[in-house]
């Protein structure tokens, strides 16, 4: 290897260590209850909505009304009704926490490698 292609190694693996790490402890988990259960027994900030057609929403919010789940998507609100919901699934996990230090160790790492081999 040439010494371009190592000076942008370390660059690449901790930019796809920050992507990777961002996204590898937050996930959706699909609820098995009805909608008006999720909402009242949760609270959740947001939701994924799956529609009966299958299409998805993001929920920020929601509330349940009569005949209705309400929320909002971006910066409109919204109103679907609870026959529309096939399933709501509620985000699980903390994606802070290792999206702080995952990168935070490749950094120390990288450190402690380029320590070890300076000239």
């Amino acid at each position: 290897m040439n010494h371009a292609t190592i000076a942008r190694a370390p660059r690449s693996i901790l930019i796809l260590t920050i992507v990777l790490s961002t996204v590898s402890c937050a996930h959706w988990r699909q609820q098995w209850v009805g909608p008006e259960m999720v909402v009242r027994q949760h609270q959740p900030k947001e939701i994924l909505l799956t529609r009966r057609d299958g299409t998805q929403l993001v929920l920020r919010n929601p509330a349940v009304v009569p005949d209705s789940l309400i929320g909002a998507v971006g910066e409109e609100r919204r109103a679907i009704a609870l026959k529309d919901v096939d399933h709501l699934s509620l985000r699980r996990g903390r994606s802070f926490l290792p999206a702080f230090l995952i990168p935070l160790g490749v950094i120390v790492g990288l450190g402690v490698l380029f320590a070890a081999t300076w000239d």
